[in-house]
């Protein structure tokens, strides 16, 4: 058993390609040396799936979901004048491009827009990141 573990270990650490097969090992049979048995180990990979749709749409449905989930906390924070929720939008804004002089500009617009709306004022959000 720790043959096939320090085996497999091997494998891995040789990079075996995700193309390639590779049967090792014997067929399970009895020896005459105290009744131990081979044991026959067959290792395959599969390919991996090929990721679809840039990373960044996952990133852009974070913060739209951010917006929608907190609209209420960051239009308080807006009638505020500031506020920690704000202040998370602009920051995750700024991972998309979005300057953290211009998003909040951009934050009050979308939060007028959305009248009071917390799906339309993720939209709207969302539509800025594109």
């Amino acid at each position: 058993m720790v043959g096939v573990i320090v085996l497999v270990a091997l494998l891995a650490l040789c990079g075996v390609s995700s193309t390639s097969g590779i049967g090792v090992g014997a067929s399970s049979a009895s020896s005459s040396g105290g009744g131990k048995q081979n044991q026959s180990v067959i290792i395959q990979t599969a390919p991996q799936p090929v990721q679809q749709g840039p990373q960044a749409s996952r990133q852009e449905n974070t913060i739209k979901t951010f917006a929608v989930r907190n609209y209420a906390k960051i239009a308080e924070d807006d009638k505020n004048g500031s506020g920690e929720y704000f202040a998370s939008l602009v920051t995750l804004m700024a991972t998309e491009g979005i300057s953290k002089e211009d998003a909040p500009a951009l934050i009050r617009q979308a939060l007028r827009r959305a009248n009071g709306n917390a799906t339309t004022f993720g939209e709207q959000i969302d539509k800025l990141m594109e």
